[in-house]
This record gives structure tokens, sequence and C-alpha cells, in this order.
């Protein structure tokens, strides 16, 4: 099924990139959400391979209501954060989205790899009851087509506090299994994808703040009943 997709998005994607522009190598993106599960740290590193020295680099978010992006940075090669401007679009079929961009330094070699890092909170409005609820975090997308269109070319995690846990979500890789277990006893849940998604979506609900306690109880509830049958057995032996 999978493949099946990729080959899908492989075939609608354009075969070469705008002029000025490039390719999406790869990225990977790691959000934290905060002890308000209205809010979460982003953090996204590209991997792009432009086509020409001084590329520009088009960013996009899709609008969620009610969300902002907020603290939005970005450092180019490892040169330094510096703040990154996003304006919301006015007009047209993409009204709404929120549009930025980036002019890669003239001195970036055609066809070299070149990380870009963007930095960002997501903030939402809280809710009277924080959980369960539905939590979608805008993902700021680069605009550049995958140089291929293969599971993995966009990749993160999503981690969450102790006693949380992710329940159905989009993409579905996000949810599947029971994710990564911290030092702190938060989950870290990780997916990939063939092409970055528009956001990430997924359900908090309260879970075990104690993830082993189940087991634990289980297995002390086992050695009391091998124990008191081993105790009703020599006193059984014993009245013979």
């Amino acid at each position: 099924m999978r493949a099946w997709l990729c080959a899908l998005i492989a075939a609608l994607l354009p075969a070469a990139p705008l002029a000025g522009q490039g390719y999406l190598v790869g990225a990977e993106l790691r959000a934290a959400l905060e002890h308000d599960p209205g809010q979460a740290e982003v953090r996204i590193r590209y991997r792009l391979r432009p086509d020409s020295a001084g590329a520009e680099v088009r960013l996009a978010a899709l609008p969620v209501a009610g969300v902002q992006l907020v603290e939005v940075s970005a450092d180019v090669g490892g040169a330094g954060r510096s703040p990154l401007l996003l304006t919301r679009r006015v007009d047209g079929p993409a009204a709404g989205r929120l549009e930025g961009h980036i002019r890669l330094p003239a001195g970036t070699p055609a066809g070299s790899e070149v990380s870009l890092d963007l930095y960002y909170r997501v903030i939402a409005p809280t809710p009277v009851t924080p959980v369960p609820r539905r939590v979608e975090l805008p993902v700021l997308a680069v605009l550049w087509i995958p140089e291929r269109a293969v599971p993995g070319v966009f990749r993160g995690t999503v981690s969450v506090h102790p006693g949380l846990e992710i329940g159905a979500a989009f993409p579905a890789d996000l949810g599947r299994d029971p994710g990564r277990i911290r030092e702190d006893g938060g989950h870290e849940y990780a997916f990939d994808l063939p092409v970055a998604p528009a956001l990430l979506a997924f359900t908090l609900r309260t879970g075990s703040a104690f993830p082993f306690l189940e087991a634990f109880l289980d297995l002390t509830a086992a050695l009391a009943i091998l124990l008191f049958g081993w105790v009703g057995w020599r006193r059984f032996r014993a009245e013979m």
C-alpha cells in the first residue's frame, strides 16, 4: 500500500524543480509538547540541493483555526539563527496560508547540499478540559519537490509529557506504536513519510504515568498466587 502511494506521489510531482530553486533531499522534524498541551516547540532541519547559487527557498504553512506560529527563526548552513517573517496570503486559492522565503547565500554552490533549520512555537487556545483533545501542529514546509519521493524523506518525532499519550493520528504512522519511553517517563512517537505533511494532527489523551505499573501488579499477583499455593500444598502434605 505504501509503495503504491509513493509511486502515485512520485508520478504527480513535477520532474524538475522550478528555475532558481532546487530539490528537497530530506527533512527531520522534532516537536515537543509543553506542559500546556496547546503549545509546542518545533524544530525542522531541511536538507536542500539548490540548482543555482543564491536560490530562493519558499516556505508555507497551512492555516489552522485559532493556531498561531510565533517566535519563528531560521538558520542556514549553521550560520546562526535569525528572525523569519511570515505573512498571511489574502487572496487566491491559497488565501489564509502563512508564507515566507529565504535567500540562500550567494556563495552556495549549485548542486551542493545545504541545511536549513526552522524553529517556531505553536500556540493554540487552551480548552476547559485539557485532555482528551485534538492537537494540530502546522508544518512550515519548504516548497521544493523531493529529490526522491520515498519513505524516509520526511521523518520526525513528537514528544509528550509523562501521563499523556497519542491516540488516533495523522499521518497514521505517528500513532501506530506505543512510542519510545524517555527517561522522564514521557513518550516519543516517530514517523516517516515520502513528502512533507501539511500538519501533524492527533488526539492527546491521558495515559499511565507509570507505564510498567500494570505489568508489575500482574507479576506481584502471580507470585502471591504461587506463594499461597505452595504454602497450602505444604500444609496439605503435613496433614496427610
